[in-house]
Parts: C-alpha cells; structure tokens; sequence
C-alpha cells in the first residue's frame, strides 16, 4: 500500500486534480468536503467545524493508522466592498479558508510522524492584495503565515509544512465564491465593473491539469521551500513587488483592477475650482497690463480739439490785426524791414534763454506771427509797384 494521503476540498478543482495523479501511482487518497459521494474513501462535512473534522482524522487513523500527508485544498472566495460586507460572510470566508486549516493540521498532527508533509494551499492573493476581495486575501495570507510558523516549530520532528500560492486557476471557484454588490455613492460601481472585468478574463486563466500537475512535482520533493508560487506571470510579478515601491504598487493595482482610473472630485472641491477660475477671469480683465511700446502721451488725443480749436482763434485773431496794421502803415525799405526782423529775433533768443511764463511766450509767438506777415504783407506791395 502507497501513501495515505489526506486532501480537504478534494472532488472539485485543484483538490480533484491532485487526487486523480496520487492515485494513479498507488496512494491512497482520503477525501473530505461539503459534497455528498458515495466513496468509502470520501467524508462529507465542512472543515469549519472543528468537532466534525476532529471525527473524521480520529476515523481515519483508525482505518489506516497513519496520515503521510495532508494537502489543505477546502476554501471558498468573496468579491465585496469591505465596508458592506456582511459579518456572516465574512466569517464563513474566515471558517473555511483559515480556520479549517487550522482544525485540519492540530488533528492530522496527532497522526503524522517524521516524514510526514503537510501542504497547505493558499493564493497569489497573500502576496499582493486586490480591491474588493481584501477578506480573501486576508485569510489566504493567514494561511501563507500560518505555514511558515508551522514549519518553524516541527523543524525538529522532521514534518514538512509548506505553502503552495497558484494564481488564477480555471475552475468553478470563480463562479461559486460569495458576491455582494452593496454599494454606495462612495464606491458607486467600481465594485460590479471590477468583477465583471475579472470574470471576463476566465478563459485567460491557466488550466486546472497543469496547475494540479505543478503542485504535485513540487509537493513531492524530496526537500521543499517554505513557500511556491505557481504560474510564471505570479512569479514575475511577485519579483516586481520585491523591486517596486509599496505606495506606486498599491496605486497601480487600484486602477488596474479597482473598477476605475482616477479619484471621484466632491460637490465642495468642484464649487472650490469654479470659484478660483472665476476669480482669475475678472483678475486678468482688471489687471490687463498695457501693450508695449505705447506712446505715454497717448491721453492727449482727448484734449487735441481743444488746442487746436484754440490756436485757430488766435491765429485768425493775428491774421486779422496783421492786416489792418500792414495798411496803416507806410512802405520803409528793405534795410529797415532786415533790421526789424533781425531785432525781432534777438528779442525772441533772449526771451527763450530767460524761459519766460506761459503769458509771456503766448505774446512772443503772436508777434513773431505778426512780424512775418507784415513781412510777406510788404513784399506783395513791392511786387504790385513793380
């Protein structure tokens, strides 16, 4: 007779597929799960019971006297949000997965002398965490630490305990783990996106004959490591968590896998930007800057009419006085008129280097106006004489 090897969730999955390859070289294989068979060589019951799991090892040792191997398959999935997720649900994740591997090991121990292997199948999962199945992944990696503690402590009995973490596997565990899609205005739909995006990659995930057949070649070493992860893309990226920092690999599976890419923006910090933008709107009209290279005095154009208003008065006021003055007067020579101009513009020289008021330089450019056309006045008589 082989081995009487003992596998808890052993007629489905990968709990099946370990089955069929120990019992076609010559083990024994003992099953135990909720399914009812008709099988000497199968119990049927929950390992979250620890009165009925205690019968069924007691059972089994008395039929076989020894357990060679335990192979911990029994466990159970949740998809939910954990702020939602009913207690009771959680604590059938918990029973199951954790606690009925807990119950398994402390009554096969009883049983087991050195040589013995007990094999516990945890997940990817306890390695690095995904949104909306935190519960699982807990209890998957109380499992992963559970066997590493376990492999510690019976070192120096010469039982083997290690831990076996396959990524997703194609099987009806997807299908039958626990969904709740509570939800609120927090989480919206991420949760029901997130579960849909993960159920439609099914056909990606890696068949359950060469998982079954892997976890069978590592779990039947002669000597095994604390821990084995089954799939090269989990092995990689089991590396890449070892490289990367927590904080970016937490961000980048959160929009990978969370339902969505970016953080919802609240009423209060939308009402917050449109008053800012608002704001900065009527701060650019304001505090418009004027264009560059524009005259200072461009302001004059508004008063421009006015002065030129004024010295159309006044010069039509010296045109006129000019003339009456040019008939009164008598026709000198043109060595007096040189003179007089000539005084003219010493008296104007001197007046500008003495910078004279506004009064006083109105009256010097009415005289010099009035100089220059008797002037011409005086040269249009002479050409008449002539």
């Amino acid at each position: 007779m082989g081995r009487i090897v003992v596998i808890t969730g052993g007629t489905s999955g990968i709990g099946l597929g370990l089955k069929e390859l120990f019992e076609k070289n010559g083990d024994t294989v003992i099953t135990f799960s909720t399914r009812e068979l008709d099988d000497v060589n199968h119990y049927s019951g929950s390992v979250s019971h620890e009165i009925k799991v205690r019968q069924v090892f007691n059972d089994i040792h008395e039929r076989y006297g020894k357990i060679d191997m335990l192979i911990n398959c029994a466990g159970i999935g949740m998809s939910a949000i954990t702020e939602y997720a009913p207690l009771e649900d959680i604590n059938n994740v918990m029973d199951v997965n954790f606690y009925g591997t807990l119950y398994c090991c402390r009554a096969a121990l009883g049983y087991m002398d050195a040589g013995s292997r007990i094999v516990n199948i945890s997940s990817a999962m306890a390695l690095y965490p995904v949104p909306f199945r935190s519960i699982y992944g807990a209890s998957k990696a109380a499992i992963l630490n559970l066997s590493m503690g376990l492999r510690m402590e019976l070192l120096s009995a010469g039982i083997d305990v290690t831990a076996i973490c396959p990524g997703d596997t194609k099987t009806n565990f997807t299908a039958n783990r626990i969904k709740d899609y509570t939800s609120s205005e927090r989480y919206g739909e991420r949760l029901a996106t997130a579960t849909e995006s993960s159920d439609a990659r099914e056909n990606k995930r890696m068949p359950v004959e060469k998982v079954a057949e892997n976890i069978y070649k590592l779990i039947n070493k002669k000597k095994t490591k604390p821990f084995y992860i089954v799939g090269g893309k989990y092995k990689f990226l089991y590396f890449l968590t070892r490289l990367t920092p927590k904080s970016m690999l937490i961000n980048k599976t959160a929009k990978k896998l969370g339902g969505v890419m970016e953080r919802p923006v609240s009423k209060k910090q939308k009402q917050a930007k449109s008053e800012v933008v608002a704001e900065a709107k009527v701060d650019e009209v304001v505090e418009a800057k004027p264009l560059q290279n524009e005259p200072e005095d461009v302001k004059v154009e508004e008063s421009a009419p006015v002065v030129a208003e004024t010295e159309n008065k006044e010069t039509s006021g010296v045109k006129e006085n000019s003339v009456e003055v040019a008939e009164a007067k008598s026709v000198d020579s043109t060595d007096e008129e040189e003179s007089e101009g000539k005084s003219a513009d010493n008296a104007d020289e001197e007046k500008s280097e003495e910078k004279p008021s506004a009064e006083e330089e109105k009256k010097s450019t009415l005289n010099s106006l009035l100089s220059k056309i008797t002037i011409v006045n005086k040269k249009d008589d002479e050409s008449k004489e002539d």
